[in-house]
């Protein structure tokens, strides 16, 4: 693939840096401004809307061998099938690397980052278009990709099996929590306060406000203990389906027991994790889990589910539990929260497990990777 006499030219789609945060965007900010660094053989061309990116993001991705291009926000058809190709022809690009989708048509190779495939598990978690849209374009980016990424076993094992993807293309590379954000002690404790919780004595959730993430059962299971109980603290945007966990919130009467933050900022999110008592992620279906390993670093001791990657990524340090069953929930967090030697082991042991996914890691499994494809 390497171009005699030519420096490579690869393309990175950004676009998830400008929408909600989520997975993605973390995942992509944290690894592709890595990269670029390790490569400086290689000349990079970073896509995205730079009027809805967070204006500090320039100076991350900035580099002697990197161009920030203007891609304008647009749907994804006309992202896939217009702008993308012909920033691809105007860069003159070896390689362009997407996410979960790549363009079909395309005048250079591609590399894509499939981090899930759960709607083929889980439909009943899935809006109908973006299930059936997803089940045709994951499955022939993956086919035609020159390479495919994930972010866990557990989702390289699934694209193989259920895909057929060669086993020599699909790589892992865990996703990771940045230390310099994600930390133990009491930084933030003030704004904590702001919201109306004591540092040190909520309960702490974080994720989209969307069915999958399973708000519901977490609700009931802390309806289920004994008051005076803990708050709950949930940080997440709202998604579809949304509604019906306000609804339930009301109906149990937990309104002075559950607070939403729906807008955090990257500093308000850190600082909340690190001040909480107990972490709870009672996820239905997850292809990673980053708020897992998150808390964890953060020092804080971690509930989460039994099913799909959580396990893979909690190990042995955090209790596993059916997201199915409130009581089993319920019982996960009155443990912890009664129990301060094994509040202090979770959190000993968390903050170990934490240093295995880091981002530095990451990328250079990825420059590895860029190296090999163009024989460098």
């Amino acid at each position: 693939m390497k171009i005699k006499g030519a420096r490579p030219r690869i393309g990175i789609d950004l676009h998830t840096l400008e929408g909600l945060y989520q997975g993605s965007r973390t995942h992509c900010y944290e690894l592709f401004s890595r990269a670029v660094v390790r490569l400086p053989e290689i000349d990079f061309y970073f896509f995205v809307d730079t009027a809805r990116w967070e204006p500090s993001n320039a100076s991350t991705f900035s580099a002697p061998n990197a161009q920030i291009v203007n891609m304008p926000h647009s749907n994804p058809f006309y992202r896939l099938g217009i702008q993308l190709p012909a920033l691809t022809r105007a860069h003159r690009l070896d390689l362009l690397h997407t996410q979960y989708i790549c363009p079909l048509l395309l005048s250079a190779k591609t590399a894509v980052t499939i981090h899930d495939i759960l709607f083929e598990d889980f439909p009943q978690y899935f809006e109908t278009f973006l299930r059936l849209r997803s089940k045709l374009l994951f499955r022939l980016s993956a086919a035609t990709a020159e390479m495919v990424f994930t972010v866990s076993n557990y989702s390289k094992d699934k694209l193989a099996q259920t895909y057929g993807v060669p086993s020599a293309k699909l790589t892992t590379i865990y996703n990771g929590a940045n230390a310099g954000r994600f930390y133990p002690g009491t930084d933030g404790a003030d704004q904590v306060r702001e919201l109306g919780v004591t540092p040190g004595e909520y309960l702490l959730s974080v994720g989209r406000l969307e069915p999958r993430k399973n708000h519901l059962c977490l609700l009931r299971a802390l309806a289920l203990l004994p008051t005076p109980r803990p708050k709950l603290v949930i940080a997440g945007q709202r998604d579809f389906g949304y509604e019906k966990i306000f609804q339930l919130r009301g109906e149990l009467l937990l309104q002075d027991d559950v607070i939403f933050v729906e807008t955090a900022s990257d500093e308000l999110l850190a600082s909340l994790y690190r001040n909480a008592r107990l972490f709870v992620y009672p996820s239905y279906a997850e292809g990673f889990g980053m708020p897992v390993v998150e808390a964890m670093a953060s020092g804080i001791p971690v509930i989460t589910s039994n099913t799909t990657s959580l396990g893979e990524v909690a190990g042995d340090a955090a209790l596993l539990v059916d997201p199915h069953s409130a009581e089993e929930i319920r019982d996960a967090m009155s443990s912890v929260l009664r129990d301060e030697e094994l509040a202090a082991r979770m959190q000993e042991t968390g903050i170990e497990r934490a240093k295995i996914f880091n981002w530095d890691d990451a990328a250079n499994i990825l420059a590895d990777k860029y190296r090999a494809c163009f024989s460098l």
